[in-house]
């Protein structure tokens, strides 16, 4: 015997086998139970939801021989409409049964009486593809048809049926199947098959699917030829030229560096590999919409593309604006691929477009070093970036484990007088710095601060500002601690992972920190400056 394709093998022999549309299902259980059918449904929904499976369930049902139990799938009847036999279930395509001719042939058999069961049940798949004239001709007959006779119409596009068509049948609206039903549905099948898949390559195949379960079967069936053992995420990504999640968010992160080098090598890599480019900028924009709601809600069961580490991943990097920046530019590119003749270019400019939005942490960098000048003539220093000292994040949870709520507080209590300082203009630079900055935790020799964008924490870890700022705290506020700065986004990980590490006692020892040190200078006396001034030759009177 031929092989079987599964959503065929796998079709549902009973309601209790539908996969979702349990609306629908409840509704017309009922009504057979009750016995109050009508004598025309529309069925309209996206394809693959299931409207001629349930179309074939009614028709099995109402002529089934055990009322209490339909279908029964055992009495003549259900055994018939199961091997599409039945003498009494008419399945029309209207796709390529359109004319007026047929649909007056079908009127012409309407009128004879059952041959098995009940009621003639005459499915017309696709009906929007009916004639003028062919839906004319059904009107009469929809509108007072014989007593044993019913109507399921089917359709993926109700707006082209006719109204008055409409209007004399049930309508049910079928939805698409979620992804949960589906991976719950292909689990069973899998088993069935003694075949092994992973629960993620699951998932991503009822992605592919779009909410169709025919679509997923369809899928499935195609992995199954290519790996018979086990179907993995790789199978996946391999044959529907696909990427990981991974390395969307990697992608994401390279335009917020402005990688512009690897960005280009990585494009014309995903042209190579024949990946496609409009479900990858669909992908990029689900992502960086569930970043979005990940930032209001902090509930990851809200996701469905993101766990929640990978969500607290992209949020350390990009903030609700620039994601809701960047998913325009996105949703702009994909519009633009139905008239591309190659979707890789529009993706090129898409993505630099986005680093664009990324120039501003650089505008801010300039504005701090501009007010930062001191105008005099005789002195005009401007502040001089270099690299930033690095910390990793075991490092600073060691210095976090020094800190304390007293220390932080007596920090605080002298900054606050940096406000007063602002005329001070040969030390501008640093207060403005410190007044950009907040305080957010303090120990005997360490203050941990914050800053809005990642720009300004690498000017306050620059070595050698670093060390300027920590000579001006001293002599301004008698303190001699070491400043370590990050973004308050790197800050709240850091929190989290202390919390997390504290439970688990496995904190880092209290990091052993160096201050910066310097010879103090005496001060010269009289006799020692005029020296400097005049030479070792004066003579010096004392009355």
């Amino acid at each position: 015997m031929s092989y079987k394709a599964l959503y065929r093998t796998y079709r549902p022999k009973t309601f209790d086998d539908v996969v979702g549309q349990q609306h629908i299902v409840k509704t017309l259980k009922n009504a057979i139970s009750k016995n109050k059918l009508a004598h025309a449904y529309l069925f309209c929904g996206p394809r693959g939801t299931g409207k001629t499976s349930i179309a074939k369930l009614l028709a099995k049902a109402i002529n089934c021989e055990h009322a209490d139990n339909a279908p029964c799938n055992e009495c003549d009847s259900c055994i018939a409409a199961n091997e599409n036999r039945h003498a009494d279930i008419v399945e029309i395509d209207a796709a390529s049964n359109n004319s007026v001719e047929n649909i007056r042939d079908l009127i012409e058999k309407v009128k004879y009486a059952p041959l098995m069961g009940k009621y003639k049940v005459y499915i017309i798949d696709e009906v929007h593809m009916l004639s003028q004239g062919a839906f004319n001709a059904l009107l009469k007959t929809l509108e007072e048809p014989p007593a044993h006779v019913i109507f399921i119409l089917a359709t993926t596009e109700p707006q082209k049926v006719l109204p008055t068509i409409i209007s004399r049948c049930q309508r049910y609206n079928f939805e698409k199947v979620s992804d949960n039903d589906i991976v719950k549905r292909l689990s069973y099948i899998i088993e069935q098959e003694n075949i092994k898949a992973s629960e993620d390559s699951l998932r991503l195949i009822a992605d592919l699917s779009d909410g169709g379960m025919r679509d997923a079967l369809s899928i499935l069936d195609q992995f199954i030829a290519y790996n018979k053992e086990e179907i993995s995420v790789d199978d996946v990504n391999e044959v529907y030229g696909l990427t990981t999640t991974a390395y969307k968010i990697d992608m994401i992160k390279s335009i917020v560096d402005q990688d512009v080098k690897r960005i280009i090598v990585e494009i014309e890599n995903i042209d190579n590999k024949g990946i496609d480019i409009p479900r990858l900028t669909n992908d990029l924009i689900e992502i960086l919409k569930e970043c979005v709601i990940y930032i209001y809600s902090k509930d990851s069961s809200l996701l469905k593309f993101l766990s929640g580490d990978e969500a607290d991943s992209l949020c350390g990097f990009v903030n609700s604006k620039k994601a809701l920046s960047m998913i325009e530019m996105l949703m702009e590119a994909s519009n633009s691929y139905r008239y591309a003749t190659k979707a890789s270019k529009y993706f090129e400019v898409a993505c630099l477009k986005m680093m664009e939005l990324f120039d501003e942490e650089e505008t801010v960098v300039k504005q701090v070093i501009k007010e930062v000048k001191v105008e005099n003539k005789a002195d005009e220093t401007v502040l001089n970036v270099s690299k930033p000292i690095s910390f990793d994040m075991d490092y600073l949870l060691s210095v976090l484990v020094k800190c304390d709520k007293t220390n932080k507080n007596d920090v605080l209590e002298r900054f606050n007088s940096l406000v007063y300082m602002q005329d001070d203009l040969e030390h501008i630079k640093y207060i403005k710095m410190l007044m950009d900055a907040s305080v957010v935790a303090s120990g005997d020799d360490c203050i941990i601060m914050t800053t809005k964008y990642e720009a300004s924490a690498n000017m306050i870890n620059d070595a050698k500002i670093n060390e300027e700022l920590f000579w001006f705290i001293y002599e301004k506020f008698n303190i001699k601690k070491m400043i370590y700065a990050l973004t308050a986004d790197n800050f709240k990980l850091l929190v989290e992972q202390f919390r997390n590490r504290s439970k688990n006692n496995t904190l880092p020892a209290k990091a052993d920190i160096t201050l910066y040190y310097r010879e103090e200078v005496k001060p010269l006396t009289t006799q020692e400056k005029l020296v400097n001034i005049f030479g070792e030759d004066i003579e010096i009177i004392k009355e």
